[in-house]
């Protein structure tokens, strides 16, 4: 995708007219969008769930506490991702699983600022309540014209997951509770768009003890995301009509990508979750921050141009995208790959002048490592030096004030 191409450029011709339609369904306003009608105006009344509601709730919690058997409950790390939806945290998380088991310079960064198996990790991502809900009979409730699409074809469950929305995010909270109170290291699939909130968690995960507060940050161009967004979305639509998945595939709406890359004031075109990231680390309240960019960035900053296309992956090299989900969809793992540091590396893992991380080189992503008491220290932070002049936008202090013990949690908004 080029710049001003649409996302749907990129989408086979029969799904390009069905993406543009279910965008500005799900835009605000729109009768996919959430509000009055999602199942949370539904089912909920004043404070309380429908008694139907309430037992489907109890249900789907009680499965996904059945699914944390036999992992770990030392209680000590939290793993928080950042970066728009389409961005690939899920292969960047898949990645990581392989890249600190490696004994090379980048496994060892990683084993010393996380350390910890993916796989142990209970994980905390509404997407996957939204797909229970489903699952358990709890769609929400449209009229039959709603449904039926101009082609003849029917909305799939995914693509009504809007109005799921803060009724998952219910559900998240309430098991998130749960899962830190039995003292589960913990996995956040989130953007870290609202620095309120991202403060307020990593402080009161602080004070229950998790000594380890990684963040993740997955970052790629705006137009990039936006048409990765849109080849997952056609990827499961095409397996949905085929009647090889019941639920469809993911997709956000547009407007969220775009408002998390406007958000964004470093000028470096990254989203917003990138800069927030990195003043949670400077401040000290994330211990670590690991950082995967992929694609050329407006201001140069990035991956190899050679490799932006997606042709830079070795070839079984990681995760593959399914059909229709263009190669840099999903980061890639270098079959064989060394160190991968870059030229100028020097002592710590810091290029040679410039007190920025050293980039490995996995695939058509570059991976950076930095620990927040490097940061604090002047050792660096994950942007260029040019970018973090003192008074540029994005610096921070190097300490920040206590964050207090948040509130009981309410259902958070979209």
């Amino acid at each position: 995708m080029t710049t001003g191409e649409r996302p749907e450029a990129g989408l086979r011709p029969e799904y390009r007219a069905l993406y543009r339609e279910l965008q500005t369904r799900m835009s605000p306003g729109g009768d996919l969008a959430p509000g009055g009608t999602d199942t949370f105006g539904q089912f909920r009344r004043g404070v309380l769930w429908t008694p139907d509601r309430e037992r489907m709730h109890s249900a789907i919690l009680e499965e996904f506490k059945a699914r944390c058997a036999g992992r770990p409950r030392d209680g000590h790390a939290a793993l928080l991702t950042a970066g728009a939806p389409g961005a690939g945290k899920g292969g960047a998380l898949r990645g990581l699983g392989e890249w600190q088991g490696r004994d090379d310079e980048l496994g060892r960064a990683l084993r010393r600022a996380h350390g910890v198996d993916v796989r142990d990790y209970v994980v905390l991502d509404p997407d996957e309540f939204k797909v229970a809900i489903f699952e358990h009979g709890g769609s929400p409730r449209l009229p039959p014209h709603a449904r039926e699409l101009p082609d003849g074809r029917l909305l799939a469950p995914s693509e009504t997951a809007s109005l799921t929305h803060r009724e998952s995010a219910f559900l998240q909270d309430v098991f998130e509770q749960w899962a830190r109170a039995e003292g589960y290291n913990l996995l956040y699939d989130a953007t870290l768009r609202d620095q309120r909130w991202n403060e307020k968690l990593l402080g009161d995960l602080r004070a229950d003890g998790y000594d380890r507060r990684v963040l993740l940050s997955v970052e790629v161009p705006v137009e990039q995301c936006l048409a990765q967004n849109a080849a997952r979305w056609q990827h499961g639509r095409t397996e949905f009509d085929a009647g090889r998945d019941r639920y469809g595939g993911r997709m956000a709406p547009e407007v969220m990508i775009e408002d998390l890359y406007a958000r964004s004031t470093s000028g470096r075109g990254f989203s917003i979750g990138r800069e927030n990231a990195e003043k949670l680390v400077e401040g000290g309240l994330a211990t670590a921050l690991i950082t995967s960019e992929r694609g050329v960035f407006p201001t140069g900053r990035g991956t190899d141009p050679a490799l932006a296309s997606g042709h830079g992956a070795s070839a079984g090299a990681g995760p593959t995208p399914g059909p229709g989900v263009p190669t840099g969809a999903v980061s890639g793992v270098s079959a064989g790959a060394g160190p991968g540091v870059s030229a100028g590396a020097g002592p710590g893992g810091v290029v040679a002048g410039s007190g920025v991380p050293a980039g490995h080189q996995q695939g058509d992503a570059t991976i950076r490592v930095a620990t927040a008491a490097r940061l604090r220290s002047g050792g660096g932070s994950t942007a260029p030096a040019a970018g973090r002049t003192a008074g540029a936008p994005g610096a921070v202090p190097s300490a920040a004030p206590a964050v207090p013990r948040p509130a009981p949690r309410v259902p958070r908004t979209p």
